[in-house]
């Protein structure tokens, strides 16, 4: 399979939280998903699909010296295996595991506008699914691993703005950290909860300061349910807001 462009930390095209096969270049079928690292008793480990599905690595030869975080999201390439196993819906040998960037969201004060940067980048698509929000995102640099970009989503709890129609005013800010812009790169981001401590609220408000188009401002419902942010069951295919 032709290589993707890396951007900081992992590569993203596959947006639904199913099982799916991909053809490479020399026809050796493997399959992909994404998924939240579960531990289990402090060592032994699960992925929990978007859709509630349980995997288990029942194959972990492929791979070596993988930190193993509960909660980190991941994409995972592997092959099923036929062997079935209690209380688990799929059986999986691990060819390789990538990271995807997962992390919380932060304050942003006056003193640290200047750390936390604003850099243009695009939303691509914007979903809640696993109790994250996860985004594709499109930003211009030269791909290199000596200028690691940040991305970070923010409250600014200083200035926090007026809520609109029930909607938490949040920013997704990007510090290219003087990289050359020399072509679009695209990756993904998971933004655990909580987004906010009131979700009574309809949902959140994202500004964005975009590549073309300067700021511009993005409403994403959170998923039904009362108290706390449960998990979205429907498939993210059906539940991707697309954001161009």
């Amino acid at each position: 399979m032709k290589k993707l462009k890396l951007a900081l930390f992992a590569v993203v095209l596959i947006l639904t939280p199913t099982l799916y096969s991909c053809l490479d270049d020399d026809d050796d079928k493997y399959s992909l998903l994404i998924a939240t690292v579960k531990v289990n008793d402090g060592k032994d480990y699960y992925f929990l699909m978007d859709d509630g599905n349980k995997v288990l690595p029942g194959d972990t030869t492929a791979i070596h010296n993988y930190k193993v975080v509960d909660g980190q999201r991941v994409f995972v390439y592997f092959d099923e295996l036929e062997e079935k196993v209690n209380g688990y819906d799929y059986n999986i040998r691990v060819i390789s595991i990538q990271n995807i960037l997962t992390k919380g969201v932060i304050p942003i004060t006056e003193a640290t506008q200047d750390s936390i940067g604003d850099d243009p980048a695009n939303l691509a698509y914007v979903w809640f699914g696993g109790g994250f929000l996860n985004i594709e995102f499109h930003i211009m640099g030269s791909n290199s691993s000596s200028k690691p970009h940040m991305i970070n989503l923010v409250r600014d709890e200083e200035n926090p703005g007026e809520e609109e129609d029930g909607y938490i005013n949040l920013e997704f800010r990007h510090n290219a950290q003087n990289d050359y812009p020399l072509e679009r790169l695209v990756s993904m981001v998971s933004f655990k909860p909580p987004f906010t401590d009131d979700y009574t609220k309809k949902g959140i408000k994202i500004r964005v300061n975009t590549i073309y188009n300067g700021v511009q401002y993005y409403k994403v419902d959170f998923p039904q349910g009362t108290g706390e942010l449960k998990r979205a069951n429907e498939s993210i295919a059906t539940s991707i807001v697309p954001l161009n």
